[in-house]
Formats: structure tokens, sequence, C-alpha cells
């Protein structure tokens, strides 16, 4: 935030996303009790940390929030992690499908549809969004903070910005923010600003529609 000015004549964003956070569900009362799913490196510091409390069977368990992929793939892996330690996840009604719903059952993981007062250790796994800073930039954003870029990933109304990644999205072709089209947005997105550099017409890249 205090760094000068860089001042730019083409810019290509690729700053990834931060959590969505939905403080109707849990407030974010403690920093060594609660923790984001990014970044990863202070939350792995933070898991080793818990390590020690990993043959704990007390009243509290370690809370996992979120149970989309993310969420169901860390909790199994914190099970295997802590094979004593109790496991809860917290889901919206309907969710994980059944059949992840099933190995969570099947690994000890407790799971619970209510946002009640939730104690204990928690880690935040609740789908992400663009960076703050983006939205606050002037840039046009849709409603998860991504800029919206055209086909070419250049930001609507700035020819010489472009974004790709899980801070952009391409206008009338929404994915949801994913590695699976990000490495997919490589080779065209590189060529595109190799010839926006040289003049030259750019390509346009449709992501395929599943994942």
């Amino acid at each position: 935030r205090d760094r000068s000015n860089i001042y730019f004549t083409q810019l290509s964003l690729d700053v990834g996303s931060e959590i969505h956070i939905d403080r109707g569900y849990i407030e974010l009362d403690s920093r060594e009790r609660i923790k984001l799913i990014k970044p990863i490196e202070p939350l792995l510091k933070w898991l080793n940390k818990q390590d020690s409390y990993s043959f704990s069977k007390g009243k509290n368990p370690f809370n996992v929030i979120g149970a989309g992929l993310a969420g169901v793939e860390v909790a199994l892996a914190l099970r295997k992690r802590w094979p004593e330690r109790k496991i809860k996840i917290y889901a919206h009604p309907g969710s994980p499908r059944k059949r992840l719903r099933n190995f969570l059952i099947k690994a000890g993981i407790s799971i619970s549809y209510s946002p009640e007062s939730i104690e204990g250790f928690t880690l935040l796994c609740t789908g992400s969004k663009g960076p703050s800073w983006l939205r606050e930039s002037g840039l046009l954003v849709d409603k998860n903070g991504r800029v919206l870029t055209k086909n070419t990933f250049q930001v609507l109304n700035y020819s010489n910005i472009f974004a790709s990644g899980d801070c952009g999205v391409i206008t009338n072709n929404e994915r949801p923010a994913s590695g699976v089209w990000a490495v997919k947005a490589s080779n065209p997105l590189a060529k595109n600003l190799e010839h926006y550099s040289c003049r030259l017409n750019l390509q346009k890249w449709h992501p395929q529609s599943k994942a």
C-alpha cells in the first residue's frame, strides 16, 4: 500500500483470489483460532502447530467451514493427518453430494448444516472472490469481484490491460475460479500479449464448458 506508483503501457493481471467470508456464518474474532485456506504458507505453519492437538478428544472438534470440493478434500486430508481428533465440516443444505457425504461419514467426520455458534479451531474453505483492491481500482468486475474481460483477455474499456486466472472472467463465457481453466488460458494469453505488443490481430479464446 505504501509503495510508489508503477507506470505501465501494457499490463497483465493474474493476482489470484481471496477467500469469500460469509460474516453471517461466522465472526472472525480470533486470528489464532480461525484461519483461511489461502494464502497457503501461513496456513501450513498454523497446521503444524495444530499437530500438538492431534490426539485430543476434547469437547470442541476441529472445524472446516465449506463443503465444496476443496473443503471435503481438506477435511479428508486432515483425518489422514489426525486419526484420533474430532473433525466437523459445516455445509449448506444439499451439499456435499451423496457420494462425498458417504466418504466423510466413513472417515468419521461429522457434518453440520446449522450455522450454530462455532467454537474451537476453524478453517475456512468458503469459496473465492477477486482481491478487494480490484473492485476499488475502478475496473469493471462481476458480483464476485473478478475483472470482466473480452474473449481476448482484454479488460473491458481498457485494451492495454489483460486479466486471467482466478482474478478474471470472460464476459458471456463465465466459468468458476479454477485452475482447470486458468492453465488452459496460458497459451492463448501469451500469444495475445505478443500480438498486442506487435500490433497484430488478437485471438479469441472460448473456455471449455465443463471441467
